[in-house]
């Protein structure tokens, strides 16, 4: 019997530390001052509508970031690949791999493979 409770102890301490995290990453967010009050104010009477709203934000703000991030990575490594191609093909195969990888939507490192 004190198996299954220690588990359930346990559980409930890392959903504890899960929440800690995510309150002191609310107080910490990428958003207006006054939405973090809001939000950390209905967290205390158990609303997690307000937070939930504010980590989508900064979710969807990053991913953006990201892809925009890997889209210029993928392009320097297609221009890797073009300068290795003339004297090094494995290394240039590499690059677009990598490409086409950051980036598989751009066309251009793919021809450059199948090539």
């Amino acid at each position: 019997m004190v198996g299954p409770l220690q588990g359930q102890l346990e559980a409930k301490d890392e959903q504890i530390k899960a929440l800690t995290e995510a309150i002191t990453a609310l107080s910490k967010a990428d958003a207006p001052a006054a939405s973090i009050n809001d939000a950390l104010r209905a967290l205390e009477q158990g609303d997690t509508a307000k937070a939930q709203v504010i980590f989508a934000e900064v979710l969807r703000s990053k991913e953006a970031e990201g892809r925009k991030a890997n889209k210029e990575a993928a392009a320097a490594a297609r221009h890797l690949g073009a300068l290795a191609f003339q004297s090094d093909t494995k290394a240039a195969l590499v690059a677009y791999r990598k490409a086409v990888k950051l980036d598989p939507d751009n066309t251009k490192g793919l021809n450059m493979l199948v090539q």
